[in-house]
C-alpha cells in the first residue's frame, strides 16, 4: 500500500492519470493540482480517504473523474455543480457515496 507520489506534479504536460485498483491509500495531494492538462484523474478503487479536494473544481480541461470505492468525504456535490456551469455533463453516477463517475464533454 503506497501514497500517491508528489513527485507526478513535475509532469505538467500530462492529460490521463489513471491510478485505480492500486491500493493507493492517504488523502489525495493537492500538488495534483499543478497538472493544468490533466483530462482523465482515475484513483477509483483505492483506500484514499479525507476531504473531497477543493482545488478539482479549478482543474479546467478535466473531463473525466472517477473516484468509485475510496473514503472520500467533503462536498462533492459542490464540485458538481461547478462543472455544470463550466461543461455539458454527459453522465453522472452516484452510488451510496461509495461510487463516483464523471464524465464531461
Amino acid at each position: 500500500i503506497v501514497e500517491i507520489p508528489t513527485s507526478l506534479a513535475k509532469l505538467t504536460k500530462l492529460s490521463h492519470l489513471s491510478l485505480s485498483s492500486n491500493r493507493i491509500c492517504g488523502n489525495i495531494p493537492s500538488c495534483l493540482s499543478k497538472l493544468r492538462k490533466l483530462q482523465l484523474l482515475a484513483l477509483g478503487n483505492n483506500k484514499l480517504e479525507g476531504e473531497f479536494p477543493v482545488w478539482i473544481e479549478d482543474m479546467h480541461s478535466l473531463t473525466e473523474l472517477s473516484i468509485y470505492k475510496n473514503k472520500l468525504t467533503g462536498y462533492i456535490l459542490y464540485f458538481l455543480s461547478t462543472i455544470t456551469i463550466n461543461y455539458e455533463v454527459v453522465y453522472i453516477i452516484i452510488y451510496d457515496y461509495d461510487y463516483i463517475l464523471i464524465h464531461v464533454l
